[in-house]
């Protein structure tokens, strides 16, 4: 068993080279389709399963800027966050893992795969001037949730998630956790 198995996350040091960071985004922001296949195929390796691709963002940060306390949507099985750029010292992501939470740091090129649909994460205030942080999603065709979504097409699938996060917020309101969320407290 290996630690994402047991904790739901791994930092992936130097995943993405230089070459690909530099060439992640086209002018019009849209993420690379050869470099999601190249890390499609290096997760898929990692985590022994087929991967469905959803889908990729890139969000700028600036200087007090935070990422709220959250959990992403049933098109979030697996997440990558990675900085692409940054100016100053690293901005921490925090995730509530099996074991308590685990503040993790990330250099250019490294990347965080985890479980963003169980595993509530978030950023404190960002003391750096200027942080880029890109995102890549996939759901495993292994699972019963990867098996569903692949009927949809992905703008399908992300409504399917909205509607989802509505359950989800609905249970973590009640502290549960990630192995828990699906029961909602007797009151």
């Amino acid at each position: 068993m290996n630690h994402f198995d047991q904790y739901g996350y791994i930092v992936l040091h130097d995943f993405f080279s230089e070459d690909e960071l530099a060439n992640m985004y086209d002018e019009s922001g849209t993420t690379n389709p050869e470099i999601i296949d190249a890390a499609t195929k290096r997760l898929e390796g990692l985590l022994d399963t087929k991967l469905l691709t959803n889908h990729q963002k890139r969000q700028a940060y600036t200087k007090d800027d935070t990422l709220e306390y959250h959990v992403d949507g049933a098109a979030c099985e697996y997440a990558l966050t990675f900085t692409v750029s940054q100016t100053g010292d690293h901005w921490p992501l925090v995730i509530r893992a099996v074991k308590g939470d685990k503040v993790v740091e990330t250099k250019s090129g490294t990347a965080v795969l985890y479980c963003a649909n169980m595993l509530p994460h978030w950023r404190p205030e960002n003391n750096t001037d200027n942080q880029v942080q890109g995102y890549m999603y996939w759901n495993d065709l292994n699972t019963e949730l990867g098996s569903f979504m692949q009927h949809f097409e992905l703008e399908q699938r992300l409504n399917i998630t909205s509607f989802m996060n509505l359950k989800q917020k609905e249970n973590y309101q009640y502290g549960t956790t990630a192995y828990e969320r699906y029961e909602r407290p007797h009151t």
